[in-house]
C-alpha cells in the first residue's frame, strides 16, 4: 500500500491530471494491523475451474467452502468478520448449484489473458 500511495503515477500523484474526487479508492485504502490476514477475493465467474479454494488452497470443493462460511469458525490470526450463515443442507446445495451457473467463457482475445513478455509468469 505504501508503494501505491508514494507512486507519482497514482491517481493523486504529480503526473496525474485526475481530480481529487476521481481518486476515492485511495481515500479508502488501508494498511497496517486492520488488514492483517486480508486478501483480494477473486471473481465468482467460472468457479468450477478455480480450485483449490480459499487463500491457501486448503479446500478442494465448493461444498467445503460453503460449509466453512456456513459455520464461520474463529480466525487463527487477526479477526474474522464472517458470521455463520445458518443455511440448511438443502440451501447449501441450492447455493452451490446457483454458483455453478455463473460459468461463461471470457469474451476477449486470448492474447490479453497472457502476462506481458518479460514479466513474472510469462514464458
Amino acid at each position: 500500500m505504501r508503494q501505491v500511495l508514494a507512486d507519482p503515477f497514482n491517481c493523486r500523484g504529480e503526473f496525474s491530471d485526475a481530480s481529487e474526487q476521481a481518486c476515492a479508492e485511495l481515500e479508502f485504502a488501508r494498511s497496517g494491523y486492520e488488514v492483517l490476514g486480508a486478501f483480494r477475493t477473486p471473481s465468482l465467474r467460472n468457479l468450477q475451474h478455480t480450485q483449490p479454494y480459499m487463500h491457501k488452497g486448503q479446500m478442494f470443493t465448493l461444498a467445503e467452502v460453503l460449509v466453512h462460511y456456513n459455520e464461520a469458525p474463529l480466525s487463527m490470526i487477526g479477526h474474522n468478520e464472517s458470521k455463520p450463515l445458518g443455511l440448511s443442507a438443502l440451501e447449501l446445495m441450492q447455493l452451490e448449484a446457483f454458483l455453478m451457473t455463473l460459468a461463461a467463457p471470457l469474451e476477449t482475445d486470448e492474447k490479453w489473458l497472457r502476462p506481458p513478455v518479460g514479466s513474472p509468469g510469462s514464458l
